[in-house]
């Protein structure tokens, strides 16, 4: 039997005070009852955050800590890190 593919999830956004740096993160899962969790959409919001300051390491731990939680494949899509500080 083959797995279901991740296609629940959506897009998160974090931006410094100062408006200068920003990250967008697509961060996905099977169901879209995972995806509308609290535990979901805050580790969606870890991870913009995380981009955002430069702290990549931190991805992973918080996909792993969700797959157990949710007990369903995490994957983060696409993201971009914005910085416009001079």
């Amino acid at each position: 039997m083959q797995k279901k593919q991740p296609l629940q999830g959506g897009v998160w956004s974090f931006i410094t005070e100062d408006g200068k740096r920003g990250a967008m993160v697509e961060l996905f899962c099977q169901t879209d009852f995972a995806a509308r969790t609290d535990e979901f959409k805050e580790g969606a919001q870890l991870i913009a955050q995380g981009l955002t300051l430069g702290k990549t390491a931190h991805i992973k731990p918080i996909t792993d800590a969700l797959e157990e939680k949710l007990k369903e494949p995490v994957i983060l899509g696409r993201y971009e890190v914005f910085d416009m500080r001079d």
